[in-house]
C-alpha cells in the first residue's frame, strides 16, 4: 500500500509497509535536479542504534480495516493518519500533512520509546532523536528539513 502525493513542487510516495517517504522533484523543476531522498521513522534503542518502523501486518488487522484515516483534504492540504505502526517493539501512530511546497511528519509513540526519522532530503541528513514524540518539516524554499 503506498500513498502518493503530487504537487508542482515534490512527489512524495509514502510506503505503509516499510513506513518509508520517497521524496522527488516534482514538474515545476524547482528542486535541484539531484534533490529528493527519504525518509524513515525509527525506534531508538538503548546502545542509541536505530531500528526503522513497521506498518500493520495485513494479518493483524482489527474491526474498521487497514488503520489509515483521511483527516482532511482540500485544494492546498492533505493530512493523514496512521495507526498501527511498531518501532522497536513499541506501538506508534504517525500523521502527515502536505501542502504544495511542504510537508511534516509528526511520529508519537503510544506507551514510552524514543522516537527518531532516518533519512536524507536534498542531501541533508534528517537524523535526530526525541522521547515519545518527534515531527519533521521540510519546505522547498527552506535550506533544510527541521525537526
Amino acid at each position: 500500500r503506498v500513498l502518493s502525493f503530487r504537487t508542482g513542487f515534490f512527489e512524495l510516495l509514502l510506503d505503509i509497509s516499510t513506513v518509508t517517504l520517497s521524496i522527488s522533484p516534482g514538474e515545476a523543476e524547482l528542486l535541484s535536479p539531484g534533490a529528493g531522498g527519504s525518509l524513515q521513522p525509527a525506534g531508538v534503542l538503548s546502545d542509541s542504534s536505530l531500528v526503522g518502523c513497521v506498518g500493520p501486518a495485513d494479518s493483524n488487522l482489527e474491526l474498521g480495516g487497514y488503520p489509515v484515516r483521511l483527516v482532511r483534504q482540500g485544494r492546498y492540504l492533505a493530512h493523514y493518519w496512521l495507526d498501527g505502526l511498531t518501532c522497536n517493539d513499541a506501538p506508534a501512530t504517525m500523521e502527515i500533512k502536505v501542502w504544495p511546497d511542504c510537508f511534516e511528519m509528526h511520529l508519537a509513540f503510544d506507551s514510552g520509546g524514543s522516537a527518531a526519522f532516518i533519512g536524507k532530503i536534498d542531501g541533508v541528513s534528517a537524523s535526530s532523536s526525541s522521547e515519545n514524540y518527534m515531527e519533521l518539516s521540510y519546505c522547498v524554499r527552506c535550506s533544510t528539513p527541521t525537526s
